[in-house]
């Protein structure tokens, strides 16, 4: 599965699946945000993961990360 991650201007992160189903992209989403928490990165606030999409568009989910 591939992910994107975009740093947002206002110091937010962006995560995108760019394959798989919603509960496949759900998951390697959550990979992400652990990975991000084991290494020390601390996030301010994690929204839940949205589907605004039919099955063969993108999922995504917005992080944001304490300065």
């Amino acid at each position: 599965m591939q992910l994107r991650i975009v740093i947002l201007p206002d110091g937010r992160l962006g995560l995108y699946s760019e394959d798989g189903s919603f509960a496949e992209s759900e998951l390697a989403l959550a990979a992400v945000l652990a990975t991000l928490g084991a290494a020390g990165i601390e996030l301010a606030a994690v929204g839940r993961v949205e589907q605004h999409r039919h099955e063969d568009q993108l999922a995504r989910e917005e992080v944001h990360h304490e300065h």
